[in-house]
């Protein structure tokens, strides 16, 4: 199969590479989408481990599947996955905080990711999709799950849904924050930011407020999200 590979830091190029057998618990999946995140890009220039295929957002076909099975996923499902992989064994695993796992191993990173034609998966972090998503939203599943996972945590101190909620940053995580919130009911929120078009998509996608200016334009904070590398801010 085709697969980009990073060879060294800053360093990668197309090459052709043999896929592994499958293990117990994995299956195969032919990728039809696969996305650039930014930890994607910083692997990049300094690579965990070479040489690697890296990517992680994606969605794809089952094509085979390993042995030892668990049934749930059959040849032909589209799918995508949680993309680190816990041991299984450990308390976090068992409590299912992969994060959480200190023995994990994510895709693209610890071990080939998705920027290739196949993927190899451990099907119990494999993640059916609806039939009425398209491949290019299936791929963004797991970056938007990050936004649907601060919402949780807003949702835990119990604010009220009018409560000022201000995002610091208009990247891509910031942007599935603004859908999270508002998905989960929170209707006061104002986005910071400094790309034109970042902060006009913010708009379109329902902030109530979105500036560049924060000094002259905000009377009160109730909740603040660090969404974007901003020492300086913060400390203001």
């Amino acid at each position: 199969m085709k697969a980009i590979v990073i060879n060294a830091p800053k360093e990668c190029s197309l090459q052709n590479v043999t896929p592994a057998p499958l293990k117990n618990h994995e299956l195969q999946i032919k990728v039809k989408v696969t996305c650039v995140c930014g930890s994607d890009l910083k692997n990049f220039k300094n690579p965990i481990k070479t040489p690697q295929i890296p990517g992680h957002e994606f969605s794809g076909i089952v094509t085979a599947i390993g042995p030892n099975t668990l049934g749930k996923i059959k040849i032909g499902d589209r799918v995508t996955t949680f993309p680190m992989m816990g041991c299984m064994r450990c308390k976090a695993c068992i409590s299912q905080h992969f994060r959480d796992c200190n023995d994990k191993l994510s895709l693209g990173f610890q071990i080939p990711g998705s920027f290739s034609e196949y993927v190899s998966v451990d099907e119990r972090f494999v993640v059916p999709l609806s039939p009425s998503l398209s491949f290019e939203e299936g791929a963004l599943v797991e970056h938007l799950c990050c936004g649907h996972r601060l919402a949780k945590e807003v949702l835990a101190i119990q604010p009220n849904l009018q409560t000022h909620i201000v995002i610091i940053g208009d990247g891509p995580i910031a942007l599935a924050d603004v859908q999270a919130l508002l998905a989960c009911g929170y209707t006061n929120i104002t986005l910071i930011g400094k790309h034109p078009f970042r902060m006009n998509l913010a708009a379109q996608l329902g902030a109530t407020n979105v500036i560049n200016n924060w000094k002259d334009s905000l009377s009160h904070i109730d909740i603040c999200i660090q969404a974007a590398a901003a020492p300086e801010t913060i400390k203001t």
